[in-house]
């Protein structure tokens, strides 16, 4: 799960926490990709993000994508953590 506040953290704090993170340029995928990586382990290091492979996550993501546009599909759900159920 990601995006879930502990206890004593607003969500402004969590803005502060990531304002330091550039965001993405004009560069590509590859540029929106690192940005993912770099909030993804700020959130963990913060508690709002539970621990998980962000490597393995951003891998399989970018795979997943791929897959998707070859199949000219649009949206589709994964459960990436196997923890949890989607409705």
């Amino acid at each position: 799960m990601v995006g879930k506040l502990p206890q004593g953290l607003a969500p402004e704090d969590v803005g502060a926490l990531l304002s330091h993170v550039p965001l993405p340029g004009e560069g590509g995928l590859e540029g929106e990709v690192e940005w993912v990586r770099v909030v993804l382990g700020e959130l963990q290091r913060n508690g709002c993000a539970e621990v998980f492979s962000v490597e393995q996550f951003v891998g399989d993501a970018v795979a997943y994508a791929d897959g998707w546009v070859a199949k000219g599909k649009r949206k589709e759900k994964v459960n990436y953590t196997w923890s949890r159920t989607f409705p």
